[in-house]
């Protein structure tokens, strides 16, 4: 009784008697007909990028980066931009608005508290 197919092929393929080489044979005939009619298939790369990285919960995560993407630290940002030939000149003015927008939003909550503050002494 054979129970494993490891075994019946060390079985067939050492054995030394008419039926092991008949199976030989079959085996050897088989795997050269599927040699010829089998098509392997087109090998092509692929032409993406991940981001894999551990969330909070410690499970490995993976995400699709865009081609164009460019992971970077918030404190290299600066002079990343700053860098000629990283960031196209036609974004320039658009990352000039933003930083702007974005001080004057800082200013703006800044006076408030300050007001805020101040009025709150007045009443006390």
């Amino acid at each position: 009784r054979i129970f494993s197919l490891r075994g019946a092929h060390l079985l067939g393929m050492l054995a030394r008697t008419s039926k092991a080489a008949a199976f030989r044979r079959w085996v050897l005939d088989l795997l050269e007909h599927e040699a010829q009619t089998a098509e392997s298939p087109e090998t092509r790369l692929l032409d993406s990028r991940w981001l894999m990285y551990f969330g909070h919960d410690g499970c490995r995560r993976m995400q699709p980066v865009a081609p164009d993407a460019v992971v970077i630290a918030p404190n290299a940002l600066a002079k990343l931009i700053g860098e000629p030939g990283v960031v196209s000149v036609r974004l320039l003015p658009e990352i000039i608005a933003s930083a702007a927008s974005r001080l004057q939003e800082i200013e703006r909550v800044s006076q408030s508290d300050d007001c805020a503050r101040h009025h709150g002494r007045a009443q006390l």
